[in-house]
């Protein structure tokens, strides 16, 4: 997870929104902050001090991470749910859970995807896939 995060700065301003997000989607923003952290004190530990640039690259990481924390990331923030695939016809069970995280990895890389509309054509495909 962390072996990217020394050239984080060096991405475009859209994939350090991404990675964060799906840092986010996976952590949480305490836990993601202090894994940051974290790796800061465990290189300095290391080291003795920190590689040139990391000590940015994972403040930038923090900052993004907060930037980031309103966007969904979650399967409660997503615009439909599962009355919403009942709806649709999905019979309830398992698939109910694959076509939600299906759905939330869209919306972490896009969160103008997470629109009731766009969901259910993409609910609909990943029904039809299943």
């Amino acid at each position: 997870m962390f072996s990217a995060e020394r050239d984080f700065r060096s991405r475009t301003l859209i994939k350090q929104q991404i990675r964060a997000r799906k840092m986010l989607a996976r952590y949480g923003h305490s836990q993601s902050v202090r894994l940051c952290q974290l790796r800061i004190c465990d290189l300095a530990g290391k080291k003795g001090q920190l590689e040139d640039g990391f000590d940015k690259d994972a403040l930038a990481l923090i900052e993004m991470l907060s930037v980031q924390r309103s966007m969904p990331t979650s399967l409660k923030e997503l615009s439909i749910d599962g009355s919403d695939l009942q709806r649709m016809g999905l019979p309830e069970g398992p698939a109910y859970k694959k076509v939600l995280q299906g759905l939330l990895k869209i919306v972490v890389s896009d969160p103008l995807q997470n629109d009731p509309q766009r969901l259910e054509k993409h609910a609909l495909r990943a029904v039809k896939a299943l």
